[in-house]
């Protein structure tokens, strides 16, 4: 009883709703900040581009389950020393459908590629109009909306392979953060 006690202890204390808001820490903190629930109701996912890790996204209920859960979003800082990441934590999670199959003829990339990082404020349905992009050459994928205060987030990952796009959302406009081939599900420890 006294071990159950103690691991719903460490879980609870490294809930979001217990993380500061944009503090940045080396890999090997992240780590160690994570215990597996009891339930083991806690998902862990490496967001990998060119063998480098770019984000750590921790949701709080199992990887099978479609629920709203709270999660943290830990980011690398390109520029800053090596294996520091900052967080962003939100609430809720929305699940949404794929939309592949799509006739839209907007196109966003990332900086070099040509194409526009991000929508225009104008552009009436922004977020959908780079998740439209970004689930069309991604192809039929798994789409979740992390929500937070003041801005969400949008996942994408391929069904057919491990490639994946992350879309950041404000209320001004949306544009396409990150991109890379590998995700990874990862115990708390092999992050």
């Amino acid at each position: 009883m006294l071990i159950r006690i103690a691991l719903l202890f460490c879980f609870f204390a490294s809930h979001p709703a217990f993380a500061d808001n944009g503090e940045c820490k080396p890999l090997e903190d992240i780590q160690a900040r994570f215990t597996p629930a009891v339930d083991g109701a806690l998902t862990i996912l490496a967001l990998r581009a060119d063998n480098d890790l770019q984000h750590v996204i921790v949701f709080e209920r199992a990887l099978s389950e479609t629920s709203s859960a709270a999660w943290e979003l830990w980011q690398s800082q390109r520029g800053a020393p090596p294996d520091m990441f900052c967080l962003t934590v939100g609430d809720s999670t929305e699940s949404l459908a794929s939309l592949e199959e799509n006739e839209s003829e907007f196109r966003f990339g990332l900086p070099g590629e040509g194409f526009p990082r991000c929508s225009t404020k104008d552009d009436i349905i922004a977020s959908i109009s780079v998740r439209l992009w970004a689930n069309k050459e991604l192809g039929p994928s798994i789409v979740e909306v992390l929500n937070a205060e003041n801005r969400s987030y949008t996942l994408l990952v391929s069904r057919t392979d491990f490639r994946w796009v992350l879309i950041e959302n404000s209320e001004e406009r949306s544009c396409y953060q990150s991109r890379g081939d590998t995700i990874s599900v990862l115990a708390a420890n092999k992050i």
